[in-house]
């Protein structure tokens, strides 16, 4: 279910995180929300600066994820939870951020993301 504002993403990250888990798409589709999201931030906008970190690190550790769904739940599930607090931390911090430090543009610009990608 789409998410209605960023906080709502953050509150929502592990769950909706966990089911593309279980169907084998996560690392896919949190590959797809990384590339889809940074843009927003752009350098030449640094009070952005947090929220891009914070995808870049989600972006990192999926990149380090298994394709297989099994292993990220027997083996690596540790990675995985990191991957979903990331993620919690990146909306949350956006949310946050809203109006002060980004834009309501990019906040709403990250959700649509949100909502296309993860929920």
């Amino acid at each position: 279910m789409p998410a209605a504002d960023l906080e709502a993403a953050a509150f929502a990250a592990f769950d909706n995180m966990y089911t593309r888990l279980t169907g084998s798409t996560v690392r896919a589709d949190v590959l797809a929300f990384c590339a889809a999201a940074l843009p927003i931030f752009p350098d030449t906008s640094p009070n952005g600066r947090p929220v891009a970190n914070w995808i870049t690190i989600l972006n990192a550790t999926a990149q380090e994820w298994t394709t297989s769904a099994a292993d990220l739940l027997l083996g690596s599930f540790d990675q995985f939870a990191y991957g979903a607090l990331v993620m919690f931390k990146l909306c949350y911090i956006a949310f946050d951020f809203d109006g002060t430090q980004i834009t309501s543009q990019q906040a709403t610009a990250l959700l649509a993301v949100y909502n296309a990608h993860i929920a």
